[in-house]
């Protein structure tokens, strides 16, 4: 997996994730309990369960030694979603 440590949050990302009612604490959850996660075009994107449930894409960019800068933190689009939970069940070994 993806060693991170800690997550960099100034006034530009914070504005970005408020936008969605999101805070801090959400995107902490995805990236300490993801459902999926990988690397795009050197991005780190992960999905996974904020706090009230909902289903959201983090996505992330390495500063190096385990710190990481959020760039993007929204819900998950519906393909996206789709695409969660037939990865999911393929791994628990469901049908697809």
């Amino acid at each position: 997996m993806y060693a991170i440590e800690d997550l960099l949050w100034d006034d530009d990302n914070l504005d970005r994730i408020a936008r969605y009612n999101l805070r801090p604490m959400d995107v902490e959850q995805v990236t300490t309990s993801p459902i999926e996660a990988h690397l795009n075009g050197g991005k780190l994107i992960i999905f996974g369960e904020a706090i009230r449930g909902e289903l959201i894409t983090v996505v992330l960019e390495s500063l190096g030694e385990g710190v990481w800068y959020t760039l993007a933190a929204r819900p998950s689009t519906q393909g996206e979603r789709l695409k969660v939970s037939v990865g999911v069940r393929a791994r628990k070994g469901g049908a697809v």
